[in-house]
Parts: C-alpha cells; sequence; structure tokens
C-alpha cells in the first residue's frame, strides 16, 4: 500500500473521529441541558401543585368518610375547641355522573365558598340553593354554558339506586389539576343544603376541614388521633402528610427521568472515540 493511500485513509479515519466526537459532545451538552430542565420542570410543578393543593386543601386536617354518615353537629363542637380558627362541613362525592361522565360533586355551606379560594373564570358564585359553579374542563367537555341546567346522578344506597340532581350553572372556575398529566376532577361546587335535602341527608356531611389558629404541631397531632378514634370508619388527613406525598411523587418521577438520562451519558461518554 502506497504511502498516499495511506496518508489518505489516515486523514479520512481523522475526520470521522472528529464528527463523532463532535456528535458525542453534542449529545452530552443535551442530555446536561435536558437534566437542568427536568429539574426546573419539577421545581415548578411543585411550587403550582402545592399552591393549588393548599387552596383546594385550606386546612390543617379533614376528616372523610365514604358515606354522609357525620353529623354536621360535631363540626360545631370542634369548632368551640381551643386553638381551633374556623371548621368547614362539607359533603363530597367523587362517584357522581353528568352525561356518562365522572365529577365530583361537592357541597359546602355558602358563607365559606371563599374558604376554598376557587379561581372564577366566568359568571358568579351560587347564590341560592340548587345553584353551582363548575370546573371549567367540564364546562368545555360538555358545552355547558352559564345559565344552563346540569342533571348530576349521585348513586344511593347499595341497591344500585340514584337520585337526580338539577343544578343551574351560574359560573366557571378553573384548576391546575384539570391539566396536570390529564388529571381532571371536573368539579360541581353547590350550596351544602343543596345536597342534604335531595340526597334525604339532613343534618349529616361526609367531611369536614379544620383550620387551626396557629401551628400546633403537638396539638394537631392530638386532634388526629382523637378524631380517628371518634370516627374509626373515616379517614384523616393532614394537609402536610399531603403535600409530602405529592412532593415524594413528583421528586420520584424526577429521579427516574435523571436516571435515564445519566445512564444515557454514560453509554455515550463508554463509546466516545476521545480518548487521553
Amino acid at each position: 500500500m502506497s504511502l498516499r493511500t495511506l496518508l489518505t485513509m489516515s486523514i479520512r479515519n481523522l475526520g470521522g473521529r472528529r464528527t463523532r466526537a463532535i456528535l458525542t459532545m453534542l449529545a452530552i451538552i443535551y442530555s446536561v441541558a435536558l437534566m437542568i430542565t427536568l429539574e426546573t420542570m419539577t421545581y415548578g410543578f411543585k411550587v403550582a401543585i402545592t399552591s393549588e393543593v393548599e387552596n383546594i386543601l385550606p386546612t390543617d386536617l379533614m376528616v372523610y368518610s365514604q358515606s354522609v354518615s357525620i353529623p354536621e353537629a360535631v363540626a360545631q363542637v370542634i369548632a368551640r375547641l381551643p386553638h381551633v380558627s374556623y371548621v368547614v362541613p362539607a359533603i363530597i362525592i367523587s362517584t357522581a355522573q353528568v352525561n356518562g361522565h365522572a365529577v365530583t360533586l361537592i357541597g359546602i355551606p355558602s358563607q365559606y365558598f371563599s374558604y376554598f379560594e376557587v379561581h372564577m373564570e366566568s359568571g358568579s358564585l351560587p347564590m341560592s340553593d340548587d345553584e353551582a359553579i363548575i370546573q371549567d374542563t367540564l364546562a368545555q367537555r360538555d358545552n355547558i354554558s352559564i345559565g344552563d341546567t346540569v342533571y348530576v346522578q349521585v348513586l344511593t344506597g347499595i341497591q344500585g339506586g340514584s337520585e337526580i340532581i338539577p343544578l343551574k350553572v351560574t359560573g366557571t372556575f378553573s384548576s391546575i389539576l384539570g391539566g396536570f398529566l390529564g388529571f381532571q376532577l371536573n368539579m360541581i361546587v353547590t350550596p351544602i343544603g343543596t345536597l342534604q335535602n335531595d340526597l334525604g341527608d339532613e343534618g349529616f356531611v361526609n367531611a369536614i376541614f379544620i383550620k387551626l389558629s396557629q401551628e400546633n404541631p403537638t396539638y394537631l397531632n392530638q386532634l388526629a388521633a382523637a378524631l380517628s378514634e371518634y370516627f374509626p370508619n373515616a379517614d384523616v388527613y393532614e394537609q402536610k402528610s399531603v403535600l409530602g406525598s405529592i412532593s415524594n411523587a413528583l421528586s420520584m418521577v424526577n429521579l427516574f427521568f435523571v436516571v435515564i438520562i445519566a445512564l444515557s451519558l454514560i453509554v455515550t461518554g463508554s463509546v466516545s472515540p476521545i480518548r487521553q
């Protein structure tokens, strides 16, 4: 083989190695940039969702039962306890349907609508029974406008019976949870009296939101333990534990993608033509 041929092959090989080196560097830069972007997005999600949960659940403790079986008068008793700022009784039904699709139906006292700090998109809050505000995702899905009446089907009893509750829409509101990873609650919020009357559960609720006047972890734990003992068939949630679970879930998703990107960097480095 002639010297000229060897020289030509060497130059070509050098050019190929240079191209592979450039591509390897670009892959590494892209992966690092992707990791930084992922970390930034995860942090943004955490901040946004934490804020949203605090709006939806602006409380230190929540007592929740699957059935509407908690005397509403219990909320008045809890409100008189020391270190308690206010208490909001509610009915939350996650198995309701509108037009055959699942919705979450919520009933709270009218004076506490501002308690949940809903982000109104249009219209106004309900002024009387048989009125409601609905989440914008539900309004868009079923083409519901302000002034329309939605018919909410609620399952009752173990025999498969149901109750149809007509509600006039007075406004729509938005929630970041409606677009987070496709997660949609499609909430409908109405005065609690509407649900109690239509479901025949006057004087009863299945959720109680409790806000303390000041941060007191010891008292919070004692109150949570007492409520768990008093309502053995109900679940007692602390806002901090809910936020902690959400944060952990997001961190695990972030870690999963970071590991994948890190592995790709290792593989890229192992096949790199660059040698010391």
